[in-house]
């Protein structure tokens, strides 16, 4: 990377942490569905919480705030600074989107187009390499086959394949098998073990792997903010989402990284596989569990522990999280949306439900499924809230509300190449398969 370029983008991250310590005076103000702007009251906040909530459209925030004007989303919204032209990256999709949400740089100068992209600089994972030797050029694959442990058997039916697992590594589960997914809290990141270097592209000047986060063009927020001398925390789907620790880094800007994989076998609260069989991201009652742990380490986090409630550490300078519900409730066709406890301790699903949207007197509105997201959205939310009032923080936080981006298209089929958006995950039925390498 030239001088120029890195000059750039330090910049970019800079005035995007700057942006967000400097745009609101406290919690019940955020920004809605996109970027936030300054206020006149700018510059006290310590603390900064970015909440992304994938696939979320401006206009399902929009409905969701005239349908319930005492909502949390609705406060925040009301109460802080909304800004509603911003664009999402081009291509869209979680790991473009999300990069830029933590460069301020786009696809171009991040390098990060999609979880698999093609690159001219590097050698392809696996192929011959003599250091020195010009690039043969080849794919760049950043998912959830990266996994230290890619390949956990099916824990209802093995003939179905595999699953990666949910602790990346199997730090926390034998053999990567989850009986106890409450256990997950204690996942901690491990730039050496946590993923599986040997998937990485190499670097034809070294012959070396090139990992997630020295793959970026630009650098992060974490790492303005971590060079700084503050402390950053952040939670996502992947673990392979390290990248975000930026070039240079040596994985360990983000000082608390929190990421379950979402695509491991989603299991009940009491080890029993979900009936459905599939991953976390495809039962929407099953991504609300998944989407409550991450939830749990942040407000672990605004009380001053570490995401899992066991180190004192202080609240983070900034920290937050990617909430995956909307976007499985905007994919899935039909799904239960909640995870029933039954007088024996054994749990059930409710009965499966419409996702996506549906018409309502001549608009396209959420549907049932999506409308159950969105009212879990708003009740973390309303948590994370009171939490942040609990611990005195409510002068000094700044809550940024935004989206990697939004779900395309809303109607099945009304697709066009200035529109869409690729799904954020699996859209396909699951079926017998060896490895679960689909990016996500």
């Amino acid at each position: 990377m030239t001088h120029r370029t890195r000059a750039r983008a330090a910049i970019a991250a800079t005035s995007l942490a700057a942006l967000a310590a400097a745009t609101f005076a406290g919690v019940g103000t955020a920004a809605s569905a996109s970027a936030a702007v300054p206020s006149a009251r700018a510059g006290h906040a310590q603390h900064v919480l970015l909440i992304s909530v994938d696939g979320m459209h401006q206009s399902d925030l929009d409905w969701y705030i005239s349908q319930h004007p005492s909502s949390t989303l609705a406060k925040l919204t009301h109460g802080g600074s909304e800004y509603t032209n911003a664009e999402t990256s081009n291509p869209s999709d979680s790991d473009p989107g999300g990069t830029a949400l933590m460069t301020g740089g786009n696809p171009k100068t991040t390098g990060v187009y999609y979880d698999v992209e093609y690159s001219h600089t590097v050698d392809e994972a696996g192929s011959p390499c003599t250091p020195g030797k010009a690039a043969t050029g080849g794919d760049v694959v950043y998912d959830s086959p990266d996994d230290a442990l890619a390949a956990v058997p099916d824990l209802l039916n093995p003939s179905n394949g595999t699953f990666p697992s949910f602790d990346e590594n199997g730090s926390i589960y034998a053999g990567g098998a989850d009986k106890n997914p409450a256990a997950i809290m204690n996942l901690k990141f491990d730039p050496k073990t946590s993923l599986n270097p040997a998937t990485f592209p190499v670097d034809p000047t070294t012959c070396q792997p090139i990992t997630p986060w020295d793959y970026l063009g630009d650098n992060t927020i974490f790492q303005v903010i971590h060079n700084a001398g503050l402390r950053t925390a952040w939670s996502d789907k992947h673990e392979v989402y390290a990248s975000f620790n930026g070039p240079g880094s040596n994985g360990q800007s983000i000082d608390d990284l929190f990421s379950p994989e979402i695509d491991s076998q989603a299991v009940m609260p009491n080890g029993v596989p979900y009936p459905q069989d599939d991953d976390w991201a495809h039962i929407d009652a099953a991504t609300k569990q998944y989407d409550g742990y991450k939830v749990q380490g942040i407000l672990n986090e605004i009380d001053g522990f570490d995401h899992s409630g066991t180190s004192k550490v202080g609240t983070p300078a900034i920290f937050g999280m990617n909430f995956q519900t909307v976007s499985v409730a905007q994919k899935i066709k039909s799904t239960p949306t909640t995870l029933i406890k039954n007088a024996n301790g054994s749990y059930t699903t409710s009965a499966p439900q419409a996702g996506g949207y549906q018409w309502v007197n001549g608009k396209l509105v959420p549907g049932p499924v999506l409308s159950s997201a969105l009212d879990y959205i708003d009740a973390q939310l309303g948590r994370m809230v009171s939490t942040i009032h609990k611990e005195g923080l409510t002068g000094k936080t700044t809550i940024i509300l935004t989206a990697k981006h939004g779900q395309s298209p809303q109607i099945r089929r009304s697709w066009s190449p200035s529109r869409t958006a690729r799904s954020s995950t699996r859209s396909t039925p699951r079926g017998p398969r060896p490895t679960r390498p689909t990016p996500s």
